[in-house]
């Protein structure tokens, strides 16, 4: 698995779940950006991009008018690195 070893590589350790989530996130925008620049909003939920855990992004609107404030991801999840193996907890 190319994340584990390379940060194995750099580190001497094995990743710790928050450098996993930032790889996926990271992977999982530029991804979007590359592919749907001009409609990326339209895709935000495009999960063909996700390594580990689907998203589900939903607009907030914090003052009830016209423009979305920002978007959030109401897909939780808890993930669990265990002898090198990535899985979901529910």
């Amino acid at each position: 698995h190319f994340l584990g070893n390379e940060y194995f590589t750099k580190y001497r350790s094995r990743p710790e779940d928050m450098a996993v989530k930032g790889f996926e996130s990271t992977y999982y925008f530029i991804n979007l950006l590359l592919n749907y620049n001009g409609s990326f909003f339209q895709h935000l939920n495009e999960n063909q991009f996700a390594c580990f855990h689907d998203f589900n992004f939903r607009p907030v609107d914090l003052d009830k008018n016209e423009e979305t404030d920002y978007y959030e991801n109401k897909h939780v999840f808890i993930m669990q690195i265990l002898n090198g193996m990535i899985s979901k907890i529910w």
